[in-house]
């Protein structure tokens, strides 16, 4: 009985585990493709700043 429970409770960590690390992964991958896109965004608007001084 007491080796089942130690079972299940040890599997509910490992998947509580795993959901928090895959959280974290799609955290991480959400904050760095909006830091791209915005970086992206401003490097073409300054391109277009910098062609519109130079005319």
């Amino acid at each position: 009985m007491f080796r089942a429970w130690l079972r299940a409770a040890a599997w509910r960590t490992v998947c509580r585990l795993g959901v928090e690390f895959s959280n974290g992964v799609a955290y991480t991958a959400g904050v760095f493709l909006v830091v791209g896109l915005v970086t992206y965004c401003a490097g073409l608007a300054l391109r277009d700043v910098l062609d519109i001084l130079r005319l």
